[in-house]
């Protein structure tokens, strides 16, 4: 099964080195997150993992094609990034904004095709936008252009997502609903890896975890072993215990 392999990978911004030999495999089919403090290098992961970054040493493989001998618009057919808090400035609507998910399968100046329109439509099924095709992005709330970007996202269709704090600033509703999309796409075979803060929604919700701490994977493995208080204490220098109620595990500070 091709998987998303990262062997031994370093990364330093300047002199400043912030991942140091970090390893990790995400598979399709599975839900995988990354944890830990702020500063521990999960943003850093991820745009290294798309190139945005060079690596100090290492090596990043989707199954045996290593990322680095990809060009660019080859890459973006591999592998989708979704950065945090993005903003649009531009004065474009929906559709429009979806569309730039399939920048990587058009050449210069090329319409798009059928089977570019049939993404685009399917990612806006699938995160529940196709009513705002139309809609200006500057007059969606934060939930519906969170939303709006998740599909771009979606509409390259590539093997593997990286999204950066999907759910930040979403109220309950729209973070179910982002939930809900991610775990469709695992399903579906894509690799899904995303960076989330909320303890309690990542051993609900995610297969595997991968919890850093000063550039370095503390530990791995099923999330709900890996997120245990004692890791949590070791990574964030906090207490912390797991209730369950109705079935629901929340990490509850002590």
């Amino acid at each position: 099964m091709t998987s998303l392999r990262l062997e031994n990978v370093s990364v330093s911004l300047g002199q400043d080195p912030v991942l140091n030999t970090v390893s990790l495999e995400a598979k399709p089919g599975e839900l995988t997150v990354i944890c830990g403090p702020n500063g521990a290098g999960k943003s850093t992961l991820l745009r290294a993992i798309t190139g945005i970054l060079p690596l100090r040493a290492g090596a990043i493989y989707w199954g045996d094609t290593k990322l680095s001998d990809l060009a660019t618009h080859e890459t973006g057919k591999h592998v989708a990034y979704l950065p945090q808090g993005q903003v649009i400035h531009w004065p474009l609507n929906v559709e429009s904004i979806v569309r730039l998910g399939r920048r990587s399968y058009l050449q210069p100046f090329a319409k798009q095709t059928a089977e570019d329109e049939a993404a685009v439509d399917t990612a806006l099924e699938k995160t529940g936008m196709t009513a705002f095709r139309s809609r200006p992005i500057s007059q969606l709330s934060g939930g519906e252009c969170a939303r709006a970007l998740l599909a771009r996202l979606l509409a390259s269709d590539a093997s593997v997502y990286l999204i950066d704090e999907p759910l930040a600033a979403l109220d309950p509703y729209y973070q179910m609903s982002v939930l809900e999309v991610l775990k469709q796409c695992a399903t579906e075979g894509k690799c899904v890896v995303t960076v989330v803060h909320d303890l309690s929604i990542a051993r609900r919700y995610f297969d595997t975890a991968y919890l850093l701490k000063d550039g370095q994977v503390l530990q791995h493995g099923p999330a709900e072993s890996v997120l245990s208080p004692d890791a949590i204490k070791q990574a964030y220098d906090i207490d912390v215990e797991i209730t369950n109620r109705g079935g629901i595990e929340t990490v509850a500070r002590t």
